[in-house]
């Protein structure tokens, strides 16, 4: 949407014209005629209206018969393309095509030294000899913007030795490169992560020309976020930025929206205090007094909140001393500490509990189910990742979608750390859960429990359990049992868990053939201890 006129996007034209070309009858004008006719009749009563659904569902001309038999008739690739009068002149040259996550151009890659002179007839295309590229979101929701200029540029990105457009290079002569993503155009300095440095990444204004970018205009924007000045009140540093959602001002851990007609290299400090002090703030939204350091691996600070100010680390919010509400900013860490140990539940202690009448009890005991769920892969890879987006100051919204993208970028061997994990605390859940069940159902009858027949009982829950494993048990894949076998030795350098499981995946795409057969020796020999078939 342009303002107030509507502007139809990429997605609506596939649809469209797959509608158009095997469901003629459903985007025919008199089929809607013929619907309120008959939706008309069985107002009247004149028709049941289970006879008009039968039919159109499930008659011989219904809508199922007909699903079926243009869903043998679509040819998935034709389906995805995107048809365009714009672009029409140009698909020899180029397609656009919409996939799984997102739109994309396909063109034949162009290699140097050689021209294109027959047209690629008579070549087959493979995904050797094909170049794609994202396009942004910008152009998919607004076709009007989708030029072929512009469409060549997205192509220009992913050919050459850089995987992108070398703009130049900065004082310590690296390559500054202009690449394409599914949020639109970025800038990357370096080629890639090296030496255990990340490559630094700035994205640019979605409406931003890639024709005009100079090296000068990029070495700009590669040295944001940058400080502006500190704010005169609070001695607090304000730094401007450019993320996913356009221009920010970063204040006090706090982030506000840049307005358009302020420009983010010539924004000076009396303007950004400006912004920073008309910026309507909610009562319920919080700023950071004072960064006090860290407990347990987590992040405590001194925060204002609707009530007041009080401590944060984690997920406890712990009340502040009573000798700091006028001055909460000089509290320190161990009071802070000691607040948090009041308020957060100590190891080993029980808080007391409400004493429950006979009946209840025994309701309780019947209806006794373990007090956690073991976790999916996705949410255990979610909990290592969202504190990381926290600190950019995201919503929980943002947070979910932007977790839900990382997610789908990962690849199966990215995956299978978690998946691995996923299977540990999902057997290990099913063991508690049983011995617990066990537990309740030993105590609740009358008379003779000993703890001989207590011990037995539990036993034979184990063994049992480990029967169940065994039968229903999938053999570990090859990239596991290498994991299970070098994880020992990462630990022991003192990585963290994260850092293990990215050096894991790097060492898998390592290996030579000769090695990655040892490991598919170990999947048949435990298929076969499982008896299983090989070919499974």
């Amino acid at each position: 949407m342009d303002g107030k006129a509507l502007s139809p996007t990429l997605i609506a034209f596939v649809v469209t014209r797959l509608l158009e070309t095997y469901f003629q009858d459903f985007v025919d004008t008199s089929f809607t005629a013929r619907m309120e006719e008959e939706l008309d009749r069985i107002a009247r009563g004149e028709m049941k209206k289970e006879e008009y659904l039968s039919r159109y569902y499930l008659g011989d001309d219904g809508l199922r018969n007909k699903v079926e038999i243009s869903e043998s008739r679509i040819i998935p690739e034709e389906a995805r393309q995107v048809k365009l009068p714009t672009l029409e002149p140009y698909e020899d040259e180029f397609q656009v095509l919409v996939g799984s996550y997102g739109a994309y151009v396909q063109a034949r890659r162009k290699e140097e030294g050689k021209e294109d002179s027959e047209g690629g007839e008579g070549k087959e295309e493979t995904q050797h000899n094909l170049v794609k590229a994202n396009i942004p979101q910008t152009f998919c929701k607004d076709v009007n913007q989708l030029t072929p200029e512009r469409i060549r540029k997205c192509l220009e990105t992913k050919q050459g030795p850089y995987n992108g457009i070398l703009i130049g290079r900065d004082d310590d002569n690296e390559p500054i490169l202009l690449r394409v993503g599914p949020y639109g155009l970025y800038l990357q300095k370096g080629e890639g992560e090296a030496e255990g440095k990340t490559a630094k990444k700035v994205a640019l204004p979605q409406d931003m020309d890639p024709q005009g970018i100079s090296l000068e205009t990029a070495k700009a924007y590669l040295n944001l976020p940058r400080v502006i000045c500190d704010h005169p009140e609070t001695g607090s540093a304000i730094q401007v930025g450019i993320g996913r959602y356009g221009t920010f001002l970063l204040y006090q851990g706090s982030y506000r929206s840049l307005p358009a007609t302020d420009d983010i290299f010539t924004l000076d400090c009396s303007r950004a205090v400006e912004i920073i002090n008309s910026a309507a703030v909610s009562p319920r939204s919080t700023r950071v007094i004072a960064e006090l350091g860290e407990y347990e691996r987590r992040r405590v600070a001194v925060v204002q909140g609707r009530f007041g100010p009080y401590i944060k680390c984690g997920l406890v919010n712990a009340k502040l001393p009573e000798h700091h509400k006028d001055s909460p900013e000089d509290c320190t860490l161990e009071e802070a500490i000691e607040s948090i140990k009041l308020k957060s539940p100590q190891k080993g202690k029980s808080t007391p509990k409400k004493k429950d009448s006979p009946a209840s009890k025994g309701k309780a005991e019947q209806s006794a189910s373990p007090s956690r769920k073991s976790r999916s892969s996705y949410a255990i890879f979610s909990a290592e990742k969202r504190p990381q987006l926290k600190e950019k100051g995201l919503s929980f919204g943002e947070i979910s979608k932007e977790l839900a993208s990382m997610w789908s970028e990962l690849s199966q061997e990215d995956k299978a750390p978690y998946d691995e994990m996923a299977r540990l605390e999902k057997l290990k859940y099913q063991e508690e859960s049983e011995e617990e069940r066990t537990s309740t159902s030993t105590k609740s009858k009358k008379g003779g429990s000993s703890s001989t027949r207590s011990s037995a009982t539990k036993k034979a829950a184990i063994s049992r359990l480990k029967s169940i494993n065994k039968t229903t048990k999938k053999p570990l894949s090859a990239y596991l049992h290498f994991c299970s076998e070098n994880r020992p030795l990462l630990a022991q350098q003192g990585l963290s868990f994260g850092e293990i499981s990215k050096k894991l995946a790097e060492n898998w795409r390592a290996v030579d053939e000769a090695t990655k057969r040892k490991y598919e020796d170990m999947v048949r020999k435990e298929k076969m201890a499982l008896g299983q078939d090989d070919s499974t």
